[in-house]
């Protein structure tokens, strides 16, 4: 199941969150969203160095920050540790096209290029535990673009899974084939200067 809603988001801070405030963000994700927003300067989108840790503590184990080259590659650069209690692999460092389904590389490329260009992308998807009895998780997905460092090829891109529904379980095993990629809520033509 993955909710989608595509919309042209203009990067003007009123507009983002207008268009935020569409999205039925489980209460995670919208603390997310909203710290997010709240680094944002009219035109400009936040420096990963302007992450304060300290103001999204309690989301810190499904944080992750990706170094995405656009339309090339797409590299963790930190992860959570939600990530590897639930994958079962530590992925910072990982080449994240590689380690998806082959099926699913080009579309989650495509996803990425256009985050890191200036889209928001989101999803929610449920699956079915391997476990007796557990039964269907959901879990959300939020992309959200950070502005590009100047002369670096690399593009930051914030990203949070909430998997409340699923940690809380033993004997979880998840895989990437379980990790829907996260459909476009919002486009840029281009990313604003830093």
């Amino acid at each position: 199941m993955v909710a989608q809603n595509s919309v042209h988001v203009p990067l003007e801070k009123h507009d983002l969150r207008r268009i935020l405030a569409q999205v039925d963000f489980s209460e995670r994700c919208q603390h997310l969203a909203d710290y997010w927003l709240s680094l944002c300067r009219s035109t400009a989108l936040p420096q990963r160095d302007s992450i304060d840790p300290a103001r999204i503590k309690p989301l810190l184990p499904g944080i992750i920050i990706f170094e995405v080259v656009p339309d090339v590659s797409v590299r963790v650069g930190l992860s959570g540790t939600d990530f590897r209690a639930a994958l079962k692999v530590e992925l910072s460092g990982a080449d994240w096209i590689a380690r998806t389904p082959a099926k699913g590389r080009a579309e989650r490329l495509k996803v990425f290029s256009e985050v890191a260009r200036g889209a928001i992308a989101f999803n929610r998807w449920c699956f079915t535990h391997d476990i007796p009895g557990v039964g269907v998780a959901m879990c959300e997905k939020l992309l959200l673009p950070l502005a590009a460092r100047k002369e670096a090829r690399e593009i930051p891109v914030l990203g949070f899974v909430d998997w409340s529904d699923t940690r809380t379980k033993t004997g979880c095993n998840i895989g990437l084939n379980h990790l829907a990629p996260p459909e476009l809520i919002g486009r840029t033509c281009s990313q604003a200067a830093s």
